[in-house]
């Protein structure tokens, strides 16, 4: 858990109750020191809601060594080096830098870890936690995380490991240990070596490395495989840990490197295959391995083959042979990495060569002879020696035992005289027989002393039965015992001793007692001053004044120090002023209390000294001299010779000064100082909470003090909401006592409308300690009357010293009766506007009545002036506890004599004390043997006539005055309007029968309105229909009101130009419906007359559609203007570039020329490319382009982008697909629908500057007659949809307008052509579709691709024939038809310049007579397809081929499908060459159309 300071660990040692991550908890536990963070043990938990997760910081994982972030909650990011999961929980292992750690997810099984984290840089937040090993050193880092919510992925792990870019082995040994590589690496190479454990060695032309595999997989040498892992440095060479390695191929291993020892050890050739020879010193088996060590160059190393691989030629082998070895080059390094030893790790005992073994008759041998004889002729020497000294050794021995023996006597003998502890022995009877030195020193007596006494000399008498007690165990034969016990010493003072006593015995037999006695003195006192400290904690804490804590402060003083005076005084920092609170001193032999008067005194200047500087002690040489400062109390003739003075401290805070003092010399020391100091520092912490509870004391009498006489109440709440406390302004505010409201429910005589929305306050406000809230409610006074109450709740139910919710409430009722009445009348107008007929404004006028002054039964009904009749409209009243209205049919339509009454005398207020006493005056009604008790009735007036009458009543007496009758007159003044109104309506609704059919038959929206307000009395169901309104919220309001002109100055020059004129004839207006939809009308109108009130009657014809079609229409005929202007400043622009890019490249191709020249010549053909392909996206724009159609899948041709789209968009825009599997084929050129995508892809990039989402999605569409009418570019029938969907900036509608036309762009200059989307224009209407686009200002942008289904197979396409490098020449005769001279005059240089004859003409014309000239010796038609004297190149070849039909004809152009039609594509027969074109490019497209 952590709070607003710090974290910690609570060991929760059950499950109950339940916690989860965010909860906000109460723990009480044993506090304990933990590693780094405290814990808490043998906790209690208590939930107590829902809290707010601390701000988690970002740590860089290297930092996490230090233990600051222990037990916090924290956020940390990394690379994930792999993922377990298990039933328990799941670990990913995480890396940045130089820091590792584990994360854990508790409970992760249900939810497994994805594999695909690893090689992903990831957030993870959660608790840290500190792994150490016994030395208390950081050994590692733990991160709890609570669950998959709390892991982001920052940057996803590629998708494929082998699909990361290849590195050479030997470039890894850059790395050093401040610059670690975390994400993975992929290294191809071959397998030189595998180990057991799961490790194989790879080496590429660079060099070779380690691979720790993540699981076993079996290779062999000669493997050429992938491996992609995380690389770290070990040794000299690399390695990557964690690796995936799969087999790509088999290949020979690479030779190896013959090295020496020394070049071996430099660490260049560290894990690569070496060959090294040297001479065998030894070898041998192992458990898992054979070992050789060898020496070359006088340095011995070593060489290994596994178990698995050796063979019998390793038992044949002979140390000293000469041996070539092969296997992979370890070197093992140090901290410094210094290389330490070099080992050979072999494939198998293959890898051994023997270059030569060992002779028999060598040096070794022959010295091995010598030794031998040498040693026969000693060992004969030795024997007579050895014989010879036998007996002098023997007797040596005996000498040398009998020493030892002595030594190890006197040794026994010093340890024991030098010993601390008592030792000594006795006898059954208890006489010692033997002391050591220090059972003199603590005993008084001497040795000589000691030994003539018997051991109950020595015991307190009180505890000598122990001894014989424990004497007689031992001669039962128990081993040893262990005891307490007390001695009194020569002096007569009494030691506590531990005694460890065993059995003496002697020639078997049990001769006395061996003990070991050590004094415990020190420990007992100890033990005495630990229960003393225990007793004064728990005195301490009931202790309720100062007075009381410094009697048990000084009382523990003096069991443990002893004093004859002592004071102690309180000190307040703030005030440098001191507050003595007990001083006692020892009068004629009796401790008395000395009274230290009740004024503060400021401290002495030595008192000053041990506030400011610590503990003093004061022995005086002489009892007599009084040391100035000091001051005197009590006996004052009888000074103290031995004082203490120390500091009382609350954590650095001195709070007050102890001290004690003897009248003996020297009875204290520095020890008993600091234990005086220590037991000062034990009651700091009581001290200050008493004075603390005094102050708290003193507070509550003022705060109750204010609280009493507050005109505001102030109650306290128990968190079961039972009132604990009440001011006695509830008598004032709702006239209970307090007794009467303590211990009631505060939910109590709260009104019922009003508790439950308290009861949802109170729960929200009890879940959030410390929060606070206020609200308004109503409460029963204690005469019955609601008042309304405004309160103020705070939860301080966690407080420790109030553990409760503090309401704070006044009385509003005043105020909020005057609110209630200012509502009610602002929206009464607003309400009876609505009304329709005189039921509804009824109901809306007594509602209001309700609220304004409560009622049991109401009436209210029209008087009319001839007859004087009444017509009623309501009657209310509570009919068996509910309240019901009562039919009208049972009131008499006569004017009671109370109507008369009211009639001509005004508003009537009746109070009867006897409600059941007959009144005739009045009418009951409903409920009639209940009769009211308060009824009031006032006029209804419309000017100076009275138009009905009101009536509220109560069964409640007196719960109305003389204010509440000219309230409700008020009330009944202002409805007067409301019944003309409706009495307006019932005359209109006569005259509406008599032409209502023919008015609702109408298709044409009609309404009918007042001239001088607009205010509708009437429309049809056609008008109801075109602006989408019920009739119920048109009838009786303005258009204005509804909000229907969308200018509302329109309506005013309309009345005007009426008023004039008396009707107007199809004027355009817009409108707005209820929708918000914009619509145009022609309006026609006529001034009529209703009643004597002129009218208007509207008849509106809706043209929004057809002038959206009109507006349609126009953008397209626009768009093809702008196409053709396109089309042709493309084509012209074309055989500019053609001429341009021939002659650059025939100079080119001539050489001869200076570097400059050249370089020059380079780049004007780039700028014709370039300029080039801008030509080709504006013929693409006016789709003149030429195309190669074939049914294509757009699932598939959009799959196949992915990748491109991903590298186009970035890593912060996500790219989403959503493909229909129903989506059907369409006919169209691949190439121009991965155009369209990738060009609304880039615009909806541009459209995203920080990121966003961009969705590719296709369906299939039934097209029909309704969405003609919305989109005039579409046609009925079968469509596969394209759309592009992003989150961009979106564009509004003026944008939008423009959005297709070419170079039209909203990106700074020089970020754009402006031709993406007229590109995209272009090529969809190509293929006969059409565009929707959904946009609006910061919602994103749709688009949407609208191309015909197509159910056929593909459309053979054009096989490219391949480029060769150079052109082919040819004899042939070429007939070049060009209008352009420029460019004719290129196109025959270039063909005369590549060997062919050439003929050429000007026009399709001139070509025809040059034709018939020469028809026969003309092998190919070079045609341009647009040009003058009515003949273009199609209508050429045509003409020419009908006399030949194997003439083989090129076309070229700028253009061809407003010339070849639009059902034109390229097929056999036709060949097409595209300007602007290259030299090379026309050769090889003449030789490849002679040569078929």
């Amino acid at each position: 858990m952590q709070d607003s300071s710090a974290g910690l660990y609570v060991y929760q040692t059950s499950a109950e109750p339940a916690v989860g991550t965010g909860d906000l908890i109460e723990v009480e536990g044993v506090s304990g020191p933990g590693e780094f963070s405290p814990v808490v043990l043998e906790p209690r938990l208590r939930v107590v809601g829902k809290g707010t997760m601390p701000a988690a910081p970002l740590v860089k994982l290297e930092n996490l060594a230090t233990g600051i972030q222990d037990g916090q909650w924290i956020e940390v990011q990394g690379i994930v080096r792999s993922v377990s999961n298990d039933v328990a929980h799941a670990v990913l292992q995480v890396a940045a830098g130089a820091g590792r750690l584990k994360a854990i997810l508790s409970g992760a099984a249900s939810r497994p870890l994805p594999a695909d984290l690893v090689d992903a840089r990831v957030s993870l937040r959660g608790v840290c936690a500190s792994v150490l090993n016994q030395k208390k050193q950081i050994v590692g880092v733990l991160l709890y995380v609570p669950s998959l919510d709390h892991i982001r992925i920052e940057a996803p792990a590629p998708a494929d490991p082998f699909a990361l870019p290849v590195r050479a082995a030997g470039s890894l040994l850059r790395f050093t240990s401040q610059d670690v590589f975390n994400n993975r690496v992929r290294v191809r190479g071959v397998v030189t070596l595998q180990q057991k454990d799961r490790s194989i060695f790879i080496q590429d032309e660079s060099g070779g490395l380690k691979a720790q595999l993540l699981s076993t997989v079996s290779f062999q040498p000669g493997d050429e495989v992938d491996a992609a892992g995380f690389p770290a440095l070990e040794g000299y060479a690399p390695v990557l840990q964690d690796a995936i390695v799969k087999r790509v191929n088999t290949v020979p291993p690479p030779a190896p490197f013959r090295i020496t020892v020394l070049q071996a050890l430099e660490g260049n050739y560290d894990s690569e295959l070496v060959q090294i020879r040297g001479w065998l010193l030894d070898h041998s088996a192992r458990a898992e391995d054979h070992l050789l060590v060898l020496e070359a160059g006088k340095i011995v190393f070593e060489a290994v083959v596994e178990k698995s691989r050796e063979g019998e030629s390793l038992k044949s082998l002979a140390n000293g042979s000469h041996l070539d070895l092969t296997g992979v080059c370890a070197v093992q390094v140090d901290a410094a990495r210094v290389p330490r030893s070099l080992r050979l790790l072999l494939r198998s005992t293959e890898d051994i060569t023997v270059l030569a073994r060992p002779t028999w008759w060598n040096r070794t041998n022959a010295l091995m002879i010598l030794a031998m004889m040498t040693v026969i002729v000693l060992a004969a020497l030795a024997w007579i020696l050895i014989m010879r000294k036998q007996v002098q050794a023997q007797r040596n021995l005996v000498r040398a035992q009998l020493e030892r023996e002595a030594a190890l006597e006197q040794r026994h003998r010093d340890l024991v005289e030098n010993a601390n502890d008592i030792i000594y022995t006795h006898d059954l009877a208890g006489n010692f027989t033997s002391i050591n030195m220090a059972g003199e020193k603590i005993t008084g007596y001497r040795r000589a002393e000691v030994v003539k006494m018997n051991i109950f000399q020595l015991v307190a008498p009180e505890q000598m039965e122990l001894v014989r007690r424990m004497t007689a165990l031992k001669a039962q034969g128990q081993s040893s015992t262990t005891y307490d016990l007390d001695i009194m010493t020569k002096t007569g003072h009494r030691v506590p001793l531990e005694v460890c006593s065993r059995p003496l015995h002697a020639d078997g037999k049990l001769v006395g007692v061996q003990g070991i006695a050590r004094d415990i003195t020190e420990r007992k006192h100890s033990q005495a001053r630990s229960a003393v400290f225990s007793r004064l904690a728990q005195k301490l804490s009931g202790a309720g004044t100062p007075q009381e804590a410094a009697r048990i402060i000084l009382s523990a003083a003096q069991e443990l120090l002893g004093w004859d005076a002592c004071t102690l005084d309180l000190y307040s920092p703030e005030q440098n002023r001191n507050c003595p609170i007990l001083y006692i001193d020892t009068i004629n032999g009796q401790q008395t209390e000395i009274p230290p008067g009740e004024i503060e005194i400021r401290p002495t200047s030595f008192s000053h000294r041990v506030i400011q500087e610590g503990a003093k002690l004061i022995l005086r040489d002489q009892p007599s001299s009084e040391a100035e400062s000091l001051v005197r109390f009590g006996d004052a003739t009888r000074l103290s010779a031995s004082l203490l003075f120390v500091p009382i401290r609350n954590a650095a805070r001195v709070i007050g000064v102890l001290s004690i003092q003897s009248y003996t010399a020297n009875a204290y020391n520095q020890e008993g100082l600091n234990t005086l100091q220590t037991l000062a520092d034990h009651c700091g912490g009581a001290l200050e909470r008493i004075r603390a509870e005094q102050a708290l004391q003193e507070s509550e009498r003022l705060f109750r003090a204010l609280i009493e006489n507050s005109s505001d109440g102030i109650s306290l709440l128990s968190a079961e909401a039972d009132i604990i406390y009440s001011s006695p302004a509830i008598t004032a505010l709702l006239g209970f006592t307090v007794e009467e409201e303590v211990g009631s429910c505060g939910f109590a005589g709260i009104h019922p409308e009003d508790v439950e929305p308290m009861r949802q306050r109170w729960q929200q406000l009890k879940s959030n300690p410390g929060a606070k809230t206020t609200a308004q409610f109503r409460r029963r006074h204690k005469h019955g009357a609601w008042r309304w109450l405004e309160g103020t709740a705070a939860n301080l139910l966690l407080e420790p010293s109030v553990k409760a919710v503090v309401v704070n409430y006044r009385d509003i009722t005043e105020r909020k009766r005057s609110e209630i009445q200012s509502a009610a009348f602002a929206s009464l107008g607003q309400r009876l506007s609505l009304a329709t007929n005189a039921e509804e404004a009824g109901n809306i006028v007594v509602d209001v009545a309700d609220k304004l002054l409560g009622w049991d039964a109401c009436c209210l009904h029209f008087v009319t002036a001839e007859p004087r009749r009444i017509v009623p409209v309501l009657f209310f009243d509570v009919v068996d506890g509910q309240r019901a209205a009562i039919p009208g049919a049972e009131v008499s339509k006569e004017l009671s004599p109370m109507d008369e009454k009211v009639v001509a005398e005004g508003a009537q207020l009746i109070l009867r004390d006897d409600p059941a006493g007959a009144d005739p005056v009045l009418v009951p009604f409903g409920d009639k043997n209940r009769p009211s008790a308060s009824l009031m009735f006032v006029p209804i007036r419309h000017g100076a006539h009275v138009v009905g009458v009101l009536s509220i009543q109560s069964y409640t007496p007196k719960a109305y005055d003389q204010e509440s009758l000219k309230l409700l007159q008020t009330l009944a003044d202002f409805c007067a309007g409301v019944l003309q109104r409706i009495q307006a309506g019932a005359a209109l609704r006569q005259s509406e029968e008599r032409f209502s059919k023919a008015f609702r038959a109408s298709p044409v929206p009609v309404s009918i309105s007042t001239l001088a307000e607009g205010r509708m009395l009437d429309v049809n169901e056609a008008f109801l229909s075109l602006f989408h309104y019920q009739r119920a919220e048109v009838i009786g309001r303005t258009a204005l009101e509804l909000g229907l002109w969308v200018d509302a100055g329109d309506r005013h020059k309309l009345v005007q130009e009426l008023r004039e004129h008396r009707s107007v004839r199809n004027q355009l207006y817009q409108f707005r419906a209820k929708t918000g939809e914009v619509r145009q009308g022609l309006i026609s109108v006529e001034v009529i007359d209703l009643g004597q009130e002129p009218c208007l009657i509207f008849i509106t014809h809706d043209i929004t559609e057809r002038l959206i079609l009109e507006a349609q229409f126009r953008q397209a005929q626009k768009m093809e203007a702008v196409g053709q202007l396109a089309a042709g400043v493309a084509h012209d622009f074309n055989n500019i570039m053609t001429v341009i890019q021939g002659h650059a490249g025939l100079l080119l191709a001539s050489g001869g020329m200076d570097a400059n020249m050249a370089e020059s010549l380079k780049e004007i053909s780039q700028a014709a490319d370039r300029a080039a392909r801008l030509t080709r996206q504006l013929l693409t724009f006016s789709r003149r382009q030429v195309m190669q159609r074939q049914a294509l899948d757009l699932n598939e041709v959009i799959s196949n982008m992915t990748n491109m789209l991903r590298r186009l968009l970035g890593e912060d825009i996500g790219l989403h697909f959503n493909f229909s599997t129903s989506v059907p084929p369409v006919l169209a050129d691949a190439g121009m629908v991965e155009q369209v995508t990738m060009n609304l892809a880039l615009n909806a990039r541009d459209a995203m500057p920080k990121g966003g989402q961009l969705i590719i999605s296709t369906l299939a569409r039934q097209i029909d007659e309704s969405h003609l009418r919305r989109e005039s570019q579409a046609r009925v029938g079968q469509y596969a949809c394209l759309i592009v969907k992003d989150t961009g900036s979106g564009m509004d509608a003026a944008t939008q307008s423009k959005l297709f036309e070419p170079f039209f762009t909203t990106k700074d200059v020089g970020k754009g052509t402006g031709l993406g989307l007229a590109t995209v224009y272009g090529i969809v209407k190509q293929h006969q579709g059409w565009i929707e686009v959904v946009s609006a200002p910061g919602k994103g942008s749709t688009f949407k691709i609208f191309l015909a289904a197509h159910g056929r197979g593909p459309v053979p396409s054009k096989t490219e024939s391949p480029v060769k490098s150079e052109a082919p020449t040819g004899h042939e005769t070429i007939l070049l038809v060009e209008d352009e001279p420029a460019l004719r005059s290129l196109a025959r240089r270039v063909l005369l310049h590549y060997g062919y004859r050439v003929l050429e003409a000007g026009s399709g014309v001139e070509a025809l007579r040059i034709w018939q000239q020469h028809s026969n010796s003309i092998q190919l038609l070079l045609t341009d397809m647009v040009m003058p004297e009515g003949m273009n190149g199609r209508e050429l070849a045509e003409q020419i081929q009908r006399e030949r039909k194997d003439l083989k004809v090129i076309f070229t152009s700028g253009y061809s499908l407003d010339v070849v039609g639009q059902d034109f594509a390229l097929r056999d027969g036709i060949n097409f060459l595209q300007k602007p074109y290259l030299p090379a490019t026309l050769a090889q497209a003449v030789r490849d159309c002679l040569d078929g």
